[in-house]
């Protein structure tokens, strides 16, 4: 036997091992994703990209970044040590959570290299609130029904409504949130509040929309009204406050926990709203 012959044999075997060690170490990033991959609508699976990865974080790093989180002994919050960080491609760049796992994007977490490389303590300033808001996602996932009881306090209603397809077909799917079901009720109207793409010119910009709903007896249905602008719904706002993510309740909950922690960090906020005296009452910060 030729020693090219047996060199091109090697080189065979491990290719097919490459590949086959490749499968087996995707195989858990596609299984934590399959329950939410079949509830994609048509136009997120078009912007979606078909595969996911993530990575896991350097120890050094992610030990030194929960250090300086809790080393400010801000009481009441949950934090995740389970850090991980994403491809640039994955959900858009953003910063988000996959099963128990904190998935910190690609341009975050060379930040955060970054703060490391300096030991610049400054990181628990930026990165900390970062943590800090997706560790209360996490905990949102496997204890929901206590997150819940502070929702209704906020005049959401968690029941399904008919027609909702019609919206679905445009709705941004967070992977962060089953939120198909979650109505807001200033006490007057009923709303079915996300974030939506825009199916004529279709890229990962969204839109923040109200969507009014009709109700009859404890039947929720959209009967096709024009959405609108999140920023134009004053009983919302007022509600709530100005603040970034405040499309659904898991997202104002886990802003309003970055909220406290920056009032730890610094001192007193002068956020104030009738939700956010709720939520502090009801968490006991």
């Amino acid at each position: 036997m030729s020693l090219k012959f047996i060199s091109f044999g090697i080189f065979i075997i491990l290719v097919i091992t490459i590949i086959y060690m490749t499968m087996q170490s995707n195989q858990e990033n596609f299984s934590i994703y399959d329950d939410f991959k079949k509830s994609l609508n048509t136009i997120n699976r078009k912007v979606r990209k078909d595969t996911w990865s993530y990575y896991i974080a350097d120890t050094n790093i992610k030990n030194w970044i929960l250090s300086l989180i809790r080393s400010k002994n801000c009481k009441n919050l949950f934090i995740s040590d389970e850090i991980y960080y994403g491809h640039p491609d994955l959900e858009f760049n953003y910063s988000h959570t996959m099963s128990n796992k904190i998935i910190i994007s690609n341009r975050d977490y060379k930040a955060l290299e970054d703060y490391y490389s300096r030991r610049d303590d400054n990181a628990v300033y930026n990165l900390g609130s970062l943590i800090i808001h997706e560790s209360v996602h996490i905990d949102q996932r496997y204890n929901y029904e206590k997150y819940k009881q502070l929702y209704k306090l906020w005049g959401y209603i968690f029941e399904d409504v008919q027609n909702i397809n019609v919206l679905l077909q445009t709705k941004r799917q967070n992977p962060d949130a089953l939120d198909d079901d979650v109505i807001w009720s200033d006490g007057i109207n009923y709303y079915f509040i996300n974030c939506f793409y825009n199916k004529h010119n279709l890229s990962k910009d969204v839109i923040k929309y109200a969507y009014k709903l009709s109700r009859n007896g404890n039947t929720f249905s959209y009967d096709g009204e024009e959405g609108i602008l999140l920023e134009n719904l004053k009983s919302y706002n007022d509600f709530f406050g100005k603040i970034h993510s405040n499309y659904t309740p898991n997202e104002i909950c886990a802003e309003y926990t970055e909220i406290v922690f920056s009032t730890c960090l610094y001192g007193n906020t002068e956020f104030d709203t009738p939700a956010y005296r709720i939520f502090k009452k009801y968490f006991e910060y």
